[in-house]
Protein backbone atom coordinates (compact mmCIF):
# COMPACT_ATOMS: atom_id res chain seq x y z
CA UNK A 1 0.00 0.00 0.00
CA UNK A 2 1.21 3.58 -0.67
CA UNK A 3 -0.30 7.33 -0.79
CA UNK A 4 -1.52 9.37 1.24
CA UNK A 5 -5.24 11.20 1.15
CA UNK A 6 -6.13 14.53 2.97
CA UNK A 7 -9.78 15.30 3.15
CA UNK A 8 -10.47 19.24 4.07
CA UNK A 9 -13.54 20.51 4.62
CA UNK A 10 -14.87 23.58 6.64
CA UNK A 11 -17.67 22.67 8.58
CA UNK A 12 -21.00 24.26 10.31
CA UNK A 13 -21.53 23.04 13.80
CA UNK A 14 -25.59 22.85 13.43
CA UNK A 15 -26.02 22.45 9.09
CA UNK A 16 -28.77 20.10 9.42
CA UNK A 17 -31.03 22.22 12.12
CA UNK A 18 -30.30 25.11 9.85
CA UNK A 19 -31.89 23.37 6.65
CA UNK A 20 -34.70 21.90 9.50
CA UNK A 21 -35.41 25.64 10.47
CA UNK A 22 -34.60 27.56 7.03
CA UNK A 23 -38.68 28.39 6.23
CA UNK A 24 -39.12 29.50 10.03
CA UNK A 25 -37.56 32.90 9.93
CA UNK A 26 -37.51 32.94 13.60
CA UNK A 27 -36.51 29.66 14.56
CA UNK A 28 -33.47 30.73 11.50
CA UNK A 29 -32.28 34.03 12.80
CA UNK A 30 -31.75 31.83 16.80
CA UNK A 31 -29.89 28.95 14.93
CA UNK A 32 -27.92 31.65 12.97
CA UNK A 33 -27.06 33.28 16.32
CA UNK A 34 -26.03 30.29 18.16
CA UNK A 35 -23.98 29.41 14.82
CA UNK A 36 -22.22 32.70 15.01
CA UNK A 37 -21.57 32.15 18.78
CA UNK A 38 -20.53 28.37 18.73
CA UNK A 39 -17.88 29.24 15.81
CA UNK A 40 -16.77 31.73 18.05
CA UNK A 41 -16.14 29.96 20.73
CA UNK A 42 -14.78 26.67 18.26
CA UNK A 43 -11.81 29.76 16.89
CA UNK A 44 -11.09 27.55 13.91
CA UNK A 45 -7.97 28.14 12.43
CA UNK A 46 -7.79 29.39 8.11
CA UNK A 47 -7.16 26.96 5.32
CA UNK A 48 -3.88 28.91 5.06
CA UNK A 49 -2.85 27.93 8.22
CA UNK A 50 -4.36 24.58 8.42
CA UNK A 51 -1.93 24.42 5.06
CA UNK A 52 1.34 24.62 6.60
CA UNK A 53 0.77 22.81 9.92
CA UNK A 54 -0.10 19.62 7.75
CA UNK A 55 2.92 19.90 5.40
CA UNK A 56 5.08 20.74 8.59
CA UNK A 57 3.30 17.26 10.39
CA UNK A 58 3.58 15.69 7.28
CA UNK A 59 6.06 15.28 4.82
CA UNK A 60 3.73 13.79 1.60
CA UNK A 61 1.89 16.67 2.37
CA UNK A 62 3.53 18.25 -1.24
CA UNK A 63 2.65 15.24 -3.09
CA UNK A 64 -0.68 14.26 -1.89
CA UNK A 65 -4.48 14.24 -2.91
CA UNK A 66 -6.68 16.93 -1.17
CA UNK A 67 -10.06 15.86 -1.36
CA UNK A 68 -13.02 17.11 -0.04
CA UNK A 69 -16.21 15.02 1.75
CA UNK A 70 -18.26 14.51 -1.13
CA UNK A 71 -15.59 13.35 -3.35
CA UNK A 72 -14.81 10.08 -1.35
CA UNK A 73 -17.16 8.00 -2.58
CA UNK A 74 -15.27 8.42 -6.38
CA UNK A 75 -11.33 6.97 -4.74
CA UNK A 76 -9.96 3.99 -5.18
CA UNK A 77 -9.21 3.27 -1.61
CA UNK A 78 -7.28 0.40 -2.04
CA UNK A 79 -3.96 2.12 -2.68
CA UNK A 80 -4.11 4.22 0.31
CA UNK A 81 -2.15 3.42 3.38
CA UNK A 82 -2.94 6.87 5.28
CA UNK A 83 -5.85 9.03 5.69
CA UNK A 84 -5.39 12.27 7.13
CA UNK A 85 -8.59 14.34 7.99
CA UNK A 86 -7.76 18.24 8.23
CA UNK A 87 -10.35 19.94 11.15
CA UNK A 88 -10.15 23.37 11.67
CA UNK A 89 -10.77 23.45 15.34
CA UNK A 90 -9.41 21.80 18.39
CA UNK A 91 -12.16 18.83 18.46
CA UNK A 92 -13.67 17.83 14.84
CA UNK A 93 -17.26 19.74 15.32
CA UNK A 94 -19.60 18.79 12.27
CA UNK A 95 -16.91 16.17 11.57
CA UNK A 96 -19.09 13.58 12.66
CA UNK A 97 -20.81 12.28 9.74
CA UNK A 98 -17.52 12.65 7.31
CA UNK A 99 -15.17 10.86 9.92
CA UNK A 100 -18.13 7.85 9.47
CA UNK A 101 -18.27 7.98 5.76
CA UNK A 102 -14.38 7.89 5.58
CA UNK A 103 -14.11 4.65 8.21
CA UNK A 104 -16.45 2.53 5.93
CA UNK A 105 -14.43 3.58 3.26
CA UNK A 106 -11.25 3.00 4.44
CA UNK A 107 -9.42 -0.91 3.96
CA UNK A 108 -8.45 -2.61 7.40
CA UNK A 109 -4.78 -1.56 6.92
CA UNK A 110 -5.74 2.08 6.39
CA UNK A 111 -4.34 4.15 8.85
CA UNK A 112 -6.84 7.44 9.73
CA UNK A 113 -4.97 10.37 11.23
CA UNK A 114 -6.40 14.05 12.24
CA UNK A 115 -4.73 17.04 12.42
CA UNK A 116 -6.17 19.67 14.31
CA UNK A 117 -6.17 23.25 14.28
CA UNK A 118 -4.22 23.49 17.61
CA UNK A 119 -1.89 21.27 15.05
CA UNK A 120 -2.19 18.17 17.40
CA UNK A 121 -1.75 15.08 15.21
CA UNK A 122 -3.69 11.44 16.67
CA UNK A 123 -4.67 8.76 14.80
CA UNK A 124 -8.98 9.24 14.50
CA UNK A 125 -9.76 5.41 15.78
CA UNK A 126 -8.20 4.91 19.21
CA UNK A 127 -9.95 8.46 20.36
CA UNK A 128 -13.40 8.56 17.97
CA UNK A 129 -15.21 7.82 21.43
CA UNK A 130 -14.22 10.35 23.56
CA UNK A 131 -14.47 12.86 20.81
CA UNK A 132 -18.21 12.07 19.94
CA UNK A 133 -18.66 13.08 24.42
CA UNK A 134 -16.53 15.89 23.44
CA UNK A 135 -18.38 17.19 20.76
CA UNK A 136 -22.04 16.74 22.15
CA UNK A 137 -21.03 18.10 25.48
CA UNK A 138 -19.44 21.24 23.23
CA UNK A 139 -22.38 21.15 21.08
CA UNK A 140 -25.08 21.44 23.42
CA UNK A 141 -23.21 23.90 25.85
CA UNK A 142 -23.14 21.98 28.93
CA UNK A 143 -20.59 23.60 30.67
CA UNK A 144 -22.74 26.59 30.27
CA UNK A 145 -25.94 24.98 31.46
CA UNK A 146 -24.57 23.39 34.43
CA UNK A 147 -23.00 26.64 35.34
CA UNK A 148 -26.32 28.62 35.12
CA UNK A 149 -28.24 26.35 36.87
CA UNK A 150 -25.90 26.05 39.72
CA UNK A 151 -26.49 30.14 40.16
CA UNK A 152 -30.06 29.58 39.83
CA UNK A 153 -30.05 27.15 42.30
CA UNK A 154 -27.65 28.95 45.23
CA UNK A 155 -28.09 32.76 44.40
CA UNK A 156 -31.90 32.07 46.46
CA UNK A 157 -29.69 29.99 48.85
CA UNK A 158 -27.61 32.47 49.16
CA UNK A 159 -29.15 35.21 49.44
CA UNK A 160 -31.41 33.81 52.21
CA UNK A 161 -28.46 33.13 54.38
CA UNK A 162 -27.11 36.64 53.90
CA UNK A 163 -30.22 37.84 54.99
CA UNK A 164 -31.00 35.30 57.87
CA UNK A 165 -27.55 36.45 59.28
CA UNK A 166 -28.37 40.27 58.96
CA UNK A 167 -26.64 41.44 55.83
CA UNK A 168 -27.60 44.05 54.02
Amino acid sequence: MSGTLFIHKETSIYSQLDRFTSSVKFANKIVRKLSAHAHYRRNPRTWEYMERAAAEAFDEFAHSRIIEPDQMSGIDWKPISKVVLIWHDANGLGWAQIEARALRYVTPDTRVFVINGRRRVFELKKHRKRLLLRRLLEKVFAMDLLATVMFVTLTPILLAVDLFRGGK
